[in-house]
């Protein structure tokens, strides 16, 4: 894999084309004085000097699918009509599937067609959004199709990404979330709406698992196993995750988030393995989301994690302070080298942590969740503290907003740096609001699907003037 390459094709694909269609869905991207002149409907790309050019020539001729390139094809769909702006990854393509018909064994080929094929079907860059459900029926109770046209006109996102959670109590786990029926109508739909779908597998301890840990996020899960306990554990984690491999490969989905924050387990060398097993077992795009403050390289073609961060000073917040939203500061607070917690204390700064484990530059990947800080702001996720934060934060109406602005910003001048290769916003509720409490507050305001709708159209080159503050603290070459 040659990153250089990688690199510049990054930085302008996602630049190409006005209004370029695959799969029934319109790519939205801004032109921006970036793009020549059309030539019978292909537009020509002035690459940026700095930039590693992009192959010019025309692929090796398609030669006879080998059965995992056809395989390929049911996950994504057809290849679209060529697009010059993506040259490096038809050239991949072409390349790979030659290698594969001489029998080249290379142990990540599967993983690099299966990259490729999804950097073409989302122009260089994955714009996501989540739709949450935790019910059995959750999916197929709501109107799917007016949400996902929402998601695809409004904020113009090229993914759509559905969550599926599953129990654990002591080692065993059980299927308590979206059963397969519903993902299955889900998926469907997101294909009807030309939308690439995805998957993400979220594990969560039961009620009495949860007061055995004294917590109820999944983090935790593990402590108090002795190895016995963590043998089976594993084996029956990478059953389950077989499982939805099973489930994707069933129902033609081309990305999974394998599990999430399981900060504990994370730290035994033998689930590193059972992801890369889980990964080599599927035909699409895997990764795995750690935590923010606890990211760490498992060694999978494409890394992920999650990002949040505040919007605006938590203890001062809950001091009362309104004082209005400012953005220079919130991106110097976003990237600065230390980071304040709901409690007032400090720690050493995740988002730098990220950029050294996950956003590096080295390899793909996928910023897999980020969304409204919902451990600050009584809006829109303040039910989820009962009791708690929401008596003692004032209500900021427009703090998601100010964060899908933040984190676009940064993220952005990443993606243009070739350190990040996709963006997952959570996110919209995907099942009725009586079927779970403050279902109401997983939404995605207007004025933040504004902001969404114009980081979509271009990743490479939102929120520019403030991309000095980003370079002044350091954390970039």
């Amino acid at each position: 894999m040659n990153i250089k390459k990688l690199v510049g094709a990054g930085v302008v694909a996602g630049l190409i084309g006005a209004s370029s269609t695959f799969l029934g869905l319109q790519v939205y991207t801004q032109l921006d004085n970036v793009l020549g002149q059309s030539n019978n409907g292909i537009s020509t790309v002035n690459i940026p000097s700095s930039q590693t050019p992009l192959i010019t020539a025309s692929p090796t001729p398609k030669p006879t699918p080998h059965p995992y390139s056809t395989r390929l094809d049911q996950l994504f769909g057809n290849l679209p009509e060529y697009n010059t702006g993506l040259n490096y990854y038809y050239s991949r393509i072409s390349e790979l599937e030659q290698e594969l018909l001489r029998g080249y064994t290379d142990p990540n080929i599967k993983e690099e067609l299966a990259w490729d094929h999804l950097m073409v079907h989302t122009n260089a860059f994955v714009r996501g959004v989540y739709v949450l459900g935790w019910a059995p029926e959750a999916y197929t109770t709501v109107d799917l199709d007016t949400m996902l046209d929402k998601i695809r006109d409004d904020y113009h996102a090229n993914t759509v990404v559905f969550l599926t959670t599953v129990e654990n109590e002591g080692t065993q786990f059980f299927k308590t979330g979206p059963a397969d029926n519903s993902l299955q109508y889900a998926v469907g739909k997101a294909r009807e709406h030309g939308l690439v779908p995805g998957i993400r597998i979220q594990i969560d301890p039961t009620a009495a698992e949860s007061a055995r840990l004294g917590t109820n996020w999944r983090a935790s899960i593990g402590e108090y196993f002795g190895e016995a306990e963590w043998a089976e554990w594993l084996r029956n984690l990478k059953n389950t995750g077989m499982d939805y491999v099973n489930f994707a490969h069933a129902n033609n989905v081309p990305l999974l988030v394998m599990f999430d924050e399981m900060r504990v387990a994370q730290q035994r060398p033998e689930f590193a393995g059972l992801l890369k097993e889980l990964e080599h077992s599927y035909d699409g795009v895997m990764t795995y989301q750690p935590n923010f403050d606890d990211t760490q390289d498992f060694g999978l073609f494409v890394n992920g994690t999650n990002s949040y961060s505040p919007a605006r000073n938590q203890l001062a917040a809950r001091r009362g302070d309104t004082t209005p939203f400012d953005q220079a500061s919130a991106i110097r607070q976003f990237t600065g080298a230390e980071f304040e917690q709901s409690t007032g204390s400090f720690i050493p700064s995740p988002f730098q942590q990220t950029l050294s484990t996950i956003f590096t530059g080295k390899q793909y990947s996928l910023l897999t969740e980020t969304g409204s800080n919902n451990s600050n702001s009584a809006y829109p996720f303040g039910c989820l503290f009962p009791g708690g934060l929401v008596e003692t934060i004032p209500s900021f109406t427009d703090e998601q907003m100010n964060y899908y602005r933040t984190t676009a910003t940064v993220f952005s001048k990443l993606a243009n740096e070739g350190r990040v290769h996709g963006a997952i916003f959570w996110g919209v509720m995907g099942q009725p609001e009586q079927q779970l409490y403050c279902a109401s507050d997983f939404r995605i305001t207007p004025e933040s699907g504004a902001v969404l709708k114009q980081f979509f159209d271009d990743p490479f080159h939102f929120g520019v003037e403030y991309w000095d503050i980003v370079a002044e603290s350091g954390i970039l070459p």
